[in-house]
């Protein structure tokens, strides 16, 4: 190209400037090709289309299976290829072009995407059944202030968000008894008795368990702001199915947006 692409000069090989112009351009070249193939597919209306969509590994197996039910019933011959990641790594396979849509929370890594809100997404206190009579002792004006109990918790591993938001809830760094990087694995605890947790209010719509009670949770109130701040944005977020505001949206993928709306609206 009658310009250096790599620097040879260091280890590891690294790219130049200009090599990294050229990636940059070989992705958007990448990401025109998927979009001009799947306008060609919906023209042609080829059959077995591909839909590529991820979800953080805490929402998929509340939301992921009712969605693709709904979806399915009016589009069965479409496949759906769905990637559980990460939310920090969503939002950036989004943009390479390496999934189609995601479903995760509105803020500063994905408010640059098209998106369909799909609910809002609270935070609740799931409590075995064995643990409730202390709970109830706490309980003021129907929601709990869980820094006053002294009881176990189950938790997501620590980084998590939620994770993070028990911590500010309690005041301090909590030493969960069990921690999972799942909330279906955590909730599986909390539903045998191990401990409590906080979890999605849409968790109690798909668990069909009689040994959780759920309960709105207090905010302490004396929080400094910067606590508040990252209290909130966890505890009462937008989530939305996102896609790149430049793409091409199928048949297909108008329809499973429509399917994930329908099902989301008992959400709300």
């Amino acid at each position: 190209m009658g310009i250096e692409l790599f620097d040879r000069s260091r280890l590891p090989i690294s790219l130049t400037e200009a090599g990294k112009c050229y990636v940059e351009t070989g992705k958007q070249i990448l990401t025109l090709n998927r979009q001009l193939e799947k306008r060609l597919d919906d023209i042609r209306s080829r059959r077995n289309t591909e839909i590529r969509v991820g979800m953080g590994p805490s929402r998929a197996p509340a939301l992921m299976p009712l969605i693709l039910k709904a979806f399915a019933s009016s589009h069965p011959d479409i496949r759906v290829l769905t990637d559980e990641c990460r939310t920090d790594e969503l939002a950036e396979k989004l943009a390479d072009g390496k999934l189609d849509m995601i479903i995760t929370f509105l803020d500063h890594s994905t408010e640059g995407f098209g998106m369909e809100e799909l609910f809002e997404e609270q935070v609740e206190f799931a409590v075995p059944k064995n643990y409730v009579s202390k709970v109830e002792k706490k309980v003021e004006n129907g929601a709990v202030d869980i820094s006053k109990l002294k009881i176990p918790f189950v938790s997501l591993h620590e980084g998590q968000q939620l994770r993070n938001a028990l911590d500010i809830l309690m005041k301090r760094k909590v030493t969960p008894l069990y921690t999972s990087e799942y909330q279906e694995s955590a909730m599986a605890l909390v539903n045998h008795g191990f401990g409590a947790a906080i979890v999605p209010s849409y968790w109690k719509l798909i668990d069909d368990s009689p040994d959780i009670v759920y309960y709105p949770i207090a905010i302490p109130n004396d929080l400094t702001l910067d606590e508040k701040n990252r209290l909130t944005a966890v505890i009462n977020r937008k989530i939305g199915i996102f896609y790149r505001k430049e793409q091409f949206l199928s048949e297909a993928e108008k329809a499973y947006i429509a399917a994930a709306k329908k099902v989301c609206s008992d959400f709300h």
